[in-house]
Formats: C-alpha cells, sequence, structure tokens
C-alpha cells in the first residue's frame, strides 16, 4: 500500500479543511494571536494537518505553522470558469496564467517547511481538460520535486479518478482507470471528495489513495451564527441529527470509526470539513467568531489518535 511517510515513518494525514475566513477582516486575520490561536486549537484536537482552501495566507501564518508544527496543504487559489474542454484559444490563454500563479506561488513558498503537497486544482474549479490538466500537475511535481501534488482534488481526474457526467450530479460520478504501468501519472494521490462520507478510492501501485473532503457536519451556536434567521444555515447531510452537542459528537465518532476502517484498507488520509463555521456554512470545529469550540478537544484527540494508529499499522 502507498501511504504518506513523515521522517522514514508511516503517517496518516488526519486534518481539516481551513478556508482562513474572519467575520471581521473576510480574508484578512486580526492579528498573530488569532492565527495561533486557531492552529493550537487544531492540534488540541489531535489534528496533525490544515489544507489551506483556495487561499495563500501572510508569510506569517506558515511561520506559525513551523513554529506550532502542523502540515500544511496548500491550495492554488482559483476563478470561477469549469471548463474540462478540448483545447481551445481561450482555454489555453487561462491555462498559461494559471500556470504563471502556480509558479509564483511556489516560488513565495518555497522555504515554509511546514508546506508538504501543492494542490493545483479542486472539484474542477478552474480547470482545464485531461491535457493540460496533465501538463499542470507534471509541472508542478517536476518544479518543485521536494514536495508531493494532490488530485485534482475533487473530481476531474481521468487517471484513475472521476469525472463528472452533464448535469453535475455527484451519485452519477465516472470513474476512471489508472494509466498502464510505465505511463506517467502527474500527482502522488487520488483525491476523493465524498459528505458525508468517509469512503476512498481502491488501493493502487500508482498514487496514494486520500479522503479530500469530508464530514461537513453542521450544528449552529446560538448568538454564534453569521445569519441570526436558522433558515439558510447548513452543513452536509443537514443538521437533524447534529443540531445538539451530543448528537454533533456522537456522530461524529461514528465518522471516525468508519475511517479507522478505511485507514486500515490503506487510505492515506482524510481531510474533515472544516477548521471554522463560515458565514452560512456552519460545519466548523469553532464558530465563525471562535468563541465556541464545539467539541470536547480530549474527545477528538482520542479519536484521531486512535484513526492515525490504524492507518499507521500500530
Amino acid at each position: 500500500m502507498l501511504r504518506f511517510f513523515l521522517n522514514n515513518e508511516p503517517y496518516f494525514v488526519m486534518g481539516t479543511l481551513d478556508q482562513g475566513w474572519w467575520p471581521d477582516g473576510l480574508l484578512t486575520p486580526p492579528s498573530d494571536e488569532a492565527m495561533a490561536y486557531d492552529i493550537q486549537v487544531l492540534k488540541d484536537c489531535g489534528f496533525n494537518t490544515l489544507r489551506k482552501h483556495i487561499k495563500v495566507e501572510p508569510l506569517r501564518y506558515y511561520y506559525l505553522c513551523d513554529q506550532l508544527g502542523i502540515l500544511v496543504i496548500q491550495d492554488l487559489p482559483s476563478g470561477n470558469h469549469n471548463a474540462q474542454t478540448p483545447l481551445d484559444a481561450k482555454e489555453t490563454a487561462r491555462y498559461g496564467l494559471q500556470r504563471l500563479e502556480q509558479k509564483e506561488m511556489m516560488d513565495a513558498l518555497q522555504a515554509v517547511p511546514s508546506i508538504v503537497m501543492w494542490n493545483p486544482y479542486n472539484e474542477g474549479w478552474t480547470q482545464p481538460g485531461e491535457f493540460l490538466t496533465h501538463a499542470m500537475l507534471d509541472f508542478t511535481r517536476r518544479y518543485d520535486p521536494t514536495r508531493l501534488v494532490n488530485g485534482p482534488s475533487g473530481c476531474w481526474d481521468w487517471e484513475g479518478g472521476h469525472l463528472l457526467p452533464k448535469g453535475w450530479k455527484w451519485e452519477n460520478r465516472v470513474w476512471t482507470q489508472h494509466k498502464p504501468a510505465g505511463e506517467c501519472e502527474a500527482a502522488d494521490t487520488v483525491d476523493l471528495h465524498l459528505y458525508r462520507g468517509p469512503e476512498m478510492f481502491a488501493v493502487n501501485d500508482r498514487r496514494i489513495s486520500f479522503l479530500g473532503e469530508f464530514g461537513g457536519l453542521g450544528h449552529p451556536v446560538e448568538g454564534h451564527l453569521w445569519r441570526t434567521s436558522k433558515k439558510g444555515n447548513w452543513g452536509y447531510g443537514g443538521i437533524e441529527d447534529t443540531k445538539t452537542r451530543e448528537g454533533l459528537e456522537k456522530t461524529y465518532l461514528g465518522l471516525m470509526e468508519k475511517l479507522g476502517d478505511l485507514a486500515e484498507k490503506g487510505l492515506g488520509g482524510a481531510i474533515y470539513t472544516q477548521t471554522t463555521d463560515v458565514e452560512i456554512e456552519i460545519n466548523g470545529v469553532l464558530t465563525y467568531d471562535r468563541k465556541v469550540l464545539k467539541y470536547n478537544p480530549a474527545v477528538l484527540k482520542a479519536a484521531h489518535e486512535r484513526v492515525c494508529a490504524r492507518g499507521n499499522g500500530k
């Protein structure tokens, strides 16, 4: 089984999707202390990784990740155009700009040791067709051979992942085959998104099976909602079974039991959605204002340690 290793030891990646939104500054963190608090809460809950989602943070943030000790999977921020089409002039022009931005991001963050994997594409956002997708992933791995390359994350993977059919219905995804032995697959992981999940791609000899997004359990905390009316706030799978703190913890621990089973079968890591609530997305470990931690951190840490131990063969 292909797995992640850290310091020559198997290392199950247990992280959160981290969008880095703030109620008072949107994408601008309010202070050093605020950034450090988010990271430390994740560590206290037993997470060892965060996936920095569609955002590049100030360098100070990555310094804090280095100092506090958490791995970072770094997304390339994307636009709002979805292509996945054959080559044409507009698509190649967009690809050229995106590849430049990928290079500039890697140049700017090259010296950050906590960044362990680049993620150029998320769920098809601004992703070109098959040839240019392969070209971007292959370029990323060749340009920075010191780190892994994820993806494509969530869909539009022509090399052993899945594609979306017309109509964009997730339940009708088309599963693709891995390349033959000796033929390049440009990424190091095959990345599944599934809510609530968890689930995994089959273990294969080409890329690590990775669960790039799952969970997303919604839990409203009165007095700490961005939208004060109940209508519009959401979590994946609804909130009926997670509207109480007891129901939230029970459901989360149920996901962890399933995740541990997958870890034993060869899953290399998983990213839970998400660190904090983000406006009407109420699926964070923390509320949007960071004033309420929705879980008992000791309970989460123990559950995550069990999952990681099963994934690491201990």
